[in-house]
């Protein structure tokens, strides 16, 4: 029983990570991020990418949401060099487990453009959406 047990624990695990690549990490709450670049979606000059944000302790947003990681869907503008948020989902545990503690998603024009910065995890994950690595 014990063996079974062991075998699906490894299994559920595996599962959970699988497709996550570790990109890069930031100093801000211990940041390291993931990035499944089996998700890449691509139409015209527009590509869009799940992300996993990973904190390495537990975040307090100003509206008091504690949590360890996000999972977002993002859109970049390849030509552009622009990127918006499409979806997040905010977890109390880390790597997108846990319970939901705040989650939204964003129409078409609802969508607020922001420039990449150059030389941040931003530029990489923009970098690999949009095939510039």
């Amino acid at each position: 029983m014990k063996r079974l047990l062991f075998v699906v624990l490894i299994t559920v695990c595996s599962v959970s990570w699988a497709g996550w690549e570790r990109i890069g990490t930031s100093d801000e709450g211990g940041l390291t991020v993931y990035v499944d670049t089996s998700t890449i979606r691509k139409n015209g000059a527009i590509s869009r990418m799940w992300f996993v944000d990973n904190c390495s302790k537990v975040q307090t947003n100003p509206i008091g949401d504690r949590y360890m990681s996000d999972k977002s869907l993002r859109a970049f503008n390849c030509r552009d060099e622009t990127f918006a948020i499409i979806s997040l989902v905010r977890y109390s545990g880390s790597m997108g487990q846990g319970n939901v503690v705040r989650s939204a998603t964003f129409q078409e024009r609802e969508l607020e453009w922001s420039p990449i910065v150059p030389e941040t995890v931003g530029e990489t994950k923009w970098k690999i959406a949009c095939g510039k690595k």
